[in-house]
């Protein structure tokens, strides 16, 4: 009977106390339930099993209970103590944001004491020429360990941005992923995304991943990239590269004052950043001029430090001769300039492309005169003209600048550019070496777009329309938006026979739309359009090129046509009005140009007759006198 006793005391002890894990709340009715039983049974075996298992079931639940309301931001704080112990994170942000610029072309690899492992891709169709240090790295017992480390305060707290953050850059380097930079990318996204500790890092890292994606040629929205480059600029260790192209999106959209912040700030992190500041100095006009000189001098103490070290680079040289520059001492930069170039021990292009660059300059500027003061670069921009009287200029141009360009970059498009926009504007005698640089860069594809349609322009003045069209084409191909070669290509075919109505009425078109204030545009969809048999459309396209230029007499005859090919007769005879008017109007200003050229001539030839005169008179006798 005791032995059915204690088993049922047994039985009811651990009910209990499987209702007290399940009920926490109710373990003070339990020991007053107790208490009160043991009171009326006096059951002492009851009292020495219970005392102890409930002692020790309030201690399992306080352990419990105190595991559960733990802050878990103490557990991932301990993980982040750990990961540092092993790898700091400033060691790991600085090697992934390193390889992360370098790959997305925001900076350049160092050239000096660097050990490089075989391309291999990168995942993003780069190639990435990784440090064999940051391989070890990743390979060690301690890499791996910080890795289990940020996973376990991940598991712990899903929602910890620092944690992603630190798994986000060591998955960056890490060779061992299957898709290391597309993990990274997506944590670093997410915390773009989001107001966190991280957020204008993860920007940076946005920001340059838009860089990499222009340098490659893929289209970026502007505005995006402004909005990542502003978030980034508050991080305190931000890129001083990464500066540098947000003061050049502000100087893009005409905030100068705000590209000069950003400048200055880009100036405080990396002393060579200077040169930016000063030219932003420099474009804001004299009352930045002290900060300017303050800046460049800066600049070109650093630049001049690495001067003929293993550190320099090209663009180390360039920035040199542009600090220079905006210092007034040309002849110093071309000094820095060919010195680099005479180290043999490398190609140095873009050095290169520098000097030939700066000497074309030096030529458009020492020969403004020669040139009516127009610069020679945009003189393509303007319609074919005639070129009576242009011989006359040349043994006014000197050519020796133009000609040290093209000695030392054959294939610089610029080179080829201003030749070929000197030869359809002034018809001049060229030097016979220049000639050959234009004809190889037609013939190599190496010619600009400019260069093509000054090209083009000259076979219209010699009545080549065939060789026009060819250039045309080939504008077209590389620039699809080219206005002057969507303009003129659509007249051709528009007066072609028999005419490619649709394929001018696409040109003229979308060079309306790229320019729809520009008269002679839209004076050209008007005339495609009167081609297509489309009168009513080209009224309107030849009204508004009127509206934009009332001088345009020809698209006025050309509205008239329409007017009449519409039955508006009174419109039509009224635009004929107009037209005699200025015509009259023309000639008239004719006769009276040519009368006042006819008097000066005169005026000019009765002078010249003066001095003539006066010269031949025998000079006056002087008498001798002698002294007092």
């Amino acid at each position: 009977m005791s032995e059915i006793r204690t088993i049922e005391h047994i039985n009811a002890l651990f009910g209990g106390l499987w209702g007290l894990l399940q009920r926490p709340e109710t373990i003070a009715g339990y020991i007053l339930e107790t208490a009160a039983d043991w009171r009326k049974t006096r059951s002492w075996l009851q009292l020495l099993i219970g005392l102890p298992l409930l002692g020790g079931s309030i201690f399992v639940f306080s352990t419990t209970l105190l595991a559960a309301f733990r802050s878990t931001s103490s557990i991932v704080h301990d993980s982040f103590i750990e990961a540092d112990k092993r790898v700091a994170q400033t060691e790991i942000e600085k090697l992934a944001f390193d390889e992360h610029y370098i790959r997305n072309q925001v900076r350049e690899r160092p050239n000096i004491n660097v050990q490089k492992k075989d391309d291999s891709d990168d995942g993003f169709g780069l190639k990435r020429s990784a440090l064999r240090l940051n391989d070890e790295l990743v390979k060690s017992e301690k890499f791996i360990g910080v890795d289990v480390l940020l996973r376990r305060a991940l598991w712990v707290k899903p929602d910890s941005s620092q944690a992603k953050y630190r798994l986000a850059l060591i998955s960056s380097i890490n060779s061992q992923l299957e898709k290391p930079l597309e993990t990274a990318d997506s944590l670093m996204k997410e915390l773009a995304t989001k107001e966190n500790e991280n957020n204008s890092q993860a920007h940076a890292w946005m920001a340059a991943n838009l860089l990499g994606m222009n340098s490659r040629g893929e289209q970026i929205e502007l505005v995006e990239l402004e909005r990542h480059l502003a978030s980034a600029s508050k991080w305190k260790s931000v890129d001083a590269e990464l500066l540098r192209y947000y003061s050049e999106v502000c100087i893009k959209a005409g905030n100068l004052d705000k590209a000069l912040i950003i400048a200055k700030q880009a100036a405080e992190s990396r002393v060579e950043r200077n040169l930016d500041y000063a030219k932003i100095c420099k474009a804001l006009g004299p009352k930045h001029e002290l900060e300017m000189r303050r800046a460049a001098t800066a600049a070109e103490a650093a630049f001049q430090m690495k001067r003929g070290t293993a550190a320099e680079t090209d663009f180390d040289r360039l920035c040199l001769a542009e600090v220079l520059i905006l210092q007034d001492r040309l002849d110093a930069a071309i000094e820095v300039l060919e010195e680099r170039i005479q180290d043999t021990s490398s190609d140095h292009k873009r050095v290169r492309v520098g000097l030939a660059s700066l000497y074309i300059d030096m030529f458009l500027k020492d020969n403004s005169e020669a040139f009516d003061k127009v610069p020679a670069r945009t003189i393509a921009q303007n319609r074919p003209s005639s070129s009576k009287g242009s011989t006359e200029r040349s043994a006014d141009i000197d050519w020796s600048s133009l000609q040290k360009a093209a000695k030392l970059d054959r294939d610089n498009p610029s080179v080829g550019e201003v030749i070929a926009v000197c030869m359809r504007k002034y018809n001049v005698q060229f030097p016979t070496e220049l000639k050959d640089v234009l004809s190889h860069q037609v013939s190599t594809e190496f010619a600009s777009p400019l260069a093509r349609q000054a090209l083009a322009d000259m076979y219209m003045l010699n009545n080549n329309v065939a060789k026009a069209r060819i250039e045309w084409e080939k504008i077209l191909a590389v620039d699809p938006n080219f206005i002057e070669a969507l303009n003129n290509l659509a007249i051709f075919l528009s007066r072609e026979i028999p005419p490619q109505i649709d394929r001018a009425i696409e040109l003229s078109s979308r060079a309306y739309q790229l320019q729809p204030n520009n008269a002679e545009i839209a004076d050209t969809y008007g005339e495609v359009l009167m081609a297509a048999q489309k009168y009513v459309d080209a009224v309107a396209l030849l009204e508004r090129s009127i509206r934009i230029d009332p001088s345009r007499i020809n698209s006025r005859k050309r509205l008239m046509e329409c007017y009449l090919r519409l039955g508006m007769n009174e419109m039509a005879s009224e635009q004929d009005g107009r037209i005699r008017e200025m015509e009259a109007q023309l000639e008239e200003a004719k006769r009276l140009e040519e009368e006042a050229k006819k008097k000066a001539l005169e005026q000019a030839k009765k002078e010249e007759g003066k001095k003539s005169g006066e010269l031949a008179k025998p000079a006056p006798s002087v008498k001798e006198t002698s002294p007092p």
